[in-house]
């Protein structure tokens, strides 16, 4: 079972399984893009339905099963699992169906959910126009006032499934527009066969006829065939909008299972010594795992969903991914890669061609991606909307509560109770009113006062217990308050050996465990009380101890990683790239701690707690990085106007905000598998691969938003004058601490 479900869905899961295996057809459907498949995948809905599996988490009254968000979540990860085929009524049953629950009427939801449950009704959407794309408030198709109704007449195009389906749902201009281009919309369904519609099937990249135009000459709809208020169809819209981009219509399920099989591609097609194609795959696993997480965040969360502007960060984030793990797989093939899924001499299974030719618009449809990059911008960041026109100035877009520049912020997808975020809380007030900078550069000078005064802080809020049992003076171990407690002691770049005191207490620990009692009595109740600040050689990482000289405990593993000693001094200090860090060769020999199977399996146990806690540190300088950053966008001002008003600095900030978003879900998912328990090597959600992915993207992401916060700053962010600087360094350091990017990525296939 994934930790990070709730207790229960094993069952479901089972059940969805067991039904599944005997239910997918063994033969690929033809594809739903042309007629004949188009009937398949319909007569496939019919089969769903009749075992109750079309619509999980709809009401049973609507052909549901009652389903939680996470059953939901668990179904469509056993679905693409199975290899089902894709679902031809998926515009109404992902998008429609939401928006009908929450702005439909009861007879229209009574009306309509039940036969689109079945398969019998397939809906297209009617959203674009040949004016109007993701400027879609720019539409001209008219919705005209008569007697019981409306008369729709107007042009749509790019309208997915039209060609086949049976209605359509759309917006259409009914009311003279307001302040805003957005007002005076109406919400309307028609059927694809009424009087005055035309269809004119338009061929994708390949030819096949996945979209249509439709043609409207005063087609009737009547009023009961309209969604929400007549004239304030916007808002209606915007609730199918966020139904498109989060994660209703692209399941993580899907991407999951599409890894899966990359992977599976690799080991037998890839070249062994081509680790970049390796790191490719590799990054597709641990972003695939990482929506995984994010979706089993949403579920968790109280009212389950997305806000739309979220939704605008998902759906760049799926569609990118979709096309990498596609993109991927083609290079993988070789000359393969080339043929067409029709091809007689293709690769059977996969359907990557196909897949390819699909992924390709994702970054196009639901709102193009930087279409959605300025929304995250300017909604999540704050960040102004842009030049207004005849003004030459820049308007401020409300700041998101909690957004970075906003003040204390828990990382996305990293959820905490109320308890833990109070903790995290309190942490990032007391580290704000420190002046940790101020101690950063203090202890880079080698005046330790400053920074142990901030050491007997932390210990007295109760950091360095939480990996430590209750019988030596702890109160864990609790990983799950451990990486908050880390994000925000990156966040506010405390120095000093943290990580390897925590490193240490999980070895002691663990070595007590085996029957080892001995070292953990000695030391473990002075290091949970910070009364002794401990550094510890990474197992195979390296020669260097990091602030050997501020230590009072210096512990070296040596040996086949068996042995563990307490060094009687060091070598000469070397200066780090990160000045708040320095390094130096611990000496040879000294106290013989302990020995044996017992060490190697204790140091494997800390080392895995190193990672993932220098994620968390890493998590918490890239989020401040990006504070930083977004606050001096808004306030830096160029050619007349904020800087962070330019769509290339909008999007680049965008962008790392995604990926400290993304990060935050697999340092989630890391703390779940350490507190299982155990060392499960089991995949992609094995506690070994779960703490290395969350290694790699913490790390990757912040050392991201490290570059960007320099190229944002410009020649200011490249003085050592600017506190910025002591972040962009530790975000380069922690890159290669316990585990190097390389590193990270191979565990992910020792599985």
């Amino acid at each position: 079972m994934d930790p990070c479900l709730p207790p229960g869905t094993e069952a479901f899961r089972a059940e969805a399984r067991a039904w599944l295996a005997g239910h997918v057809p063994r033969a690929p459907l033809a594809s739903l893009e042309t007629e004949r498949g188009f009937d398949e995948h319909r007569e496939w809905e019919r089969t769903l339905h009749a075992g109750g599996w079309s619509v999980v988490s709809w009401p049973r009254r609507f052909g549901g099963r009652d389903g939680s968000p996470a059953e939901w979540l668990v179904f469509e990860e056993e679905y693409w699992a199975a290899g089902a085929p894709a679902r031809v009524s998926q515009n109404g049953v992902c998008l429609l169906a939401p928006t009908l629950f929450e702005h439909g009427t009861d007879e229209q939801r009574e009306r309509i959910l039940p036969p689109m449950a079945s398969g019998e009704t397939v809906w297209a959407q009617a959203w674009s126009e040949p004016g109007a794309g993701s400027d879609l408030a720019a539409l001209r198709s008219a919705a005209r006032r008569t007697a019981g109704g409306w008369l729709l007449s107007g042009h749509k195009t790019w309208s997915s499934r039209a060609a086949f389906a049976d209605w359509a749902f759309g917006l259409f201009r009914s009311h003279p527009a307001g302040p805003r281009p957005q007002d005076g919309l109406t919400y309307a369904m028609f059927p694809l066969d009424a009087d005055g519609v035309t269809v004119r099937p338009i061929g994708r990249l390949d030819g096949k006829p996945a979209f249509a135009e439709i043609f409207l000459d005063d087609v009737f709809v009547p009023d009961a065939d309209v969604v929400g208020e007549p004239g304030r169809g916007w808002h209606v819209a915007m609730s199918t909008a966020g139904s498109e981009r989060g994660l209703t219509l692209r399941a993580p399920g899907r991407f999951v299972a599409a890894a899966r099989r990359l992977v599976a591609l690799w080991r037998t097609a890839a070249d062994p010594g081509d680790t970049a194609l390796r790191d490719r795959v590799a990054d597709a696993v641990i972003r695939a795992r990482a929506y995984q997480l994010y979706g089993y965040a949403l579920a968790a969360r109280p009212a389950a969903g997305a806000t739309a502007a979220e939704a605008s960060l998902t759906k760049v984030f799926w569609s990118e991914l979709d096309l990498a793990l596609h993109e991927t797989a083609l290079d993988l093939l070789g000359p393969h890669g080339e043929l067409a899924d029709t091809a007689d001499e293709a690769p059977r299974g996969g359907g990557w061609a196909e897949g390819w030719t699909f992924a390709l618009a994702g970054p196009v449809y639901a709102g193009t991606n930087e279409i959605q990059r300025d929304v995250i911008a300017e909604r999540l960041l704050g960040l102004p909307k842009g030049r207004r026109a005849g003004t030459g100035d820049a308007e401020a877009a409300p700041r998101r509560r909690g957004a970075p520049g906003a003040g204390f912020r828990v990382p996305g997808g990293f959820p905490l109770d109320a308890g833990q975020a109070d903790f995290a809380r309190t942490l990032d007030r007391m580290f704000a009113a420190s002046g940790t900078a101020a101690a950063v550069r203090a202890w880079a000078r080698g005046e330790r006062k400053p920074g142990l005064a901030l050491w007997e802080r932390a210990a007295e809020a109760g950091v360095f217990a939480l990996t430590a049992p209750e019988a030596y003076g702890g109160v864990g171990p609790l990983p799950v308050e451990l990486g908050a407690a880390f994000v925000e002691l990156g966040r506010h770049c405390v120095p000093g050996p943290l990580v390897e005191t925590v490193a240490a207490a999980v070895l002691l620990g663990r070595l007590a465990e085996s029957g080892e009692a001995a070292p953990a009595k000695r030391w473990l109740p002075r290091l949970c009380a910070g009364d002794a600040i401990t550094t510890l050689t990474p197992p195979g990482g390296g020669p260097y101890a990091l602030d050997p000289d501020a230590a009072r405990l210096v512990f070296t593993v040596t040996g086949d990683g068996d042995t563990l000693r307490l060094a009687d001094g060091h070598g000469p200090l070397q200066p780090s790239l990160d000045p708040a860090r320095r390094l130096a060769r611990p000496h040879g020999g000294g106290e013989l701690v302990a020995v044996g199977p017992a060490v190697r399996e204790a140091v494997e146990h800390a080392a895995a707690w190193a990672a993932y806690a220098t994620a968390a540190q890493a998590l918490g300088v890239g989020l401040a990085l990006l504070e930083k950053t977004v606050s001096h966008a808004g306030e830096r001002r160029q050619f007349e106007v904020a800087i962070g008003s330019f769509q290339a600095v909008k999007h680049r900030l965008a962008d790392t905000l995604i990926g400290l978003e993304f990060a935050g879900p697999l340092l989630h998912g890391a703390a779940r598998a350490l507190a299982a328990g155990g060392d499960r090597h089991d995949g992609p959600s094995g506690t070994p691969a779960d703490v290395a992915a969350a290694k790699a993207a913490a790390c990757d992401a912040a050392y991201a938003a490290a570059r960007t916060a320099l190229q944002v700053h410009g020649a200011i962010g490249y003085t050592s004058e600017l506190d910025l600087s002591l972040w962009i360094g530790k975000a380069r350091a922690l890159r290669t601490a316990w585990g190097t990017p390389a590193e990270c990525r191979s565990k992910l296939f020792h599985a």
